[in-house]
């Protein structure tokens, strides 16, 4: 992709969150438990299991080049919001 596009340095991003947002999944890569699974564990347990979750994400995908995550930030679940 990257030489497709004349940059060494081009961006390369995917959404990969964890849960069913998971672009990239096993057999190939690693199943990370969803968000609101680690939110849903007691503080500070849950703090430290998104980071490392995170941390790991971030890893794999570094590994094969890709430089961007676009996991968000801050979910608010609202229900019924995905219909």
């Amino acid at each position: 992709m990257r030489a497709a596009v004349g940059r060494d340095d081009a961006p390369v991003l995917v959404d990969q969150e964890g849960g069913r947002v998971a672009r990239l999944q096993p057999p190939e890569w690693r199943r990370y438990p969803a968000a609101a699974q680690i939110a849903a564990l007691p503080d500070p347990l849950a703090a430290e299991a998104a980071r490392l979750a995170a941390r790991l994400i971030a890893d794999d995908l570094a590994e094969v080049g890709i430089t961007i995550d676009c996991a968000p930030v801050l979910d608010l679940p609202v229900r019924e919001a995905d219909r």
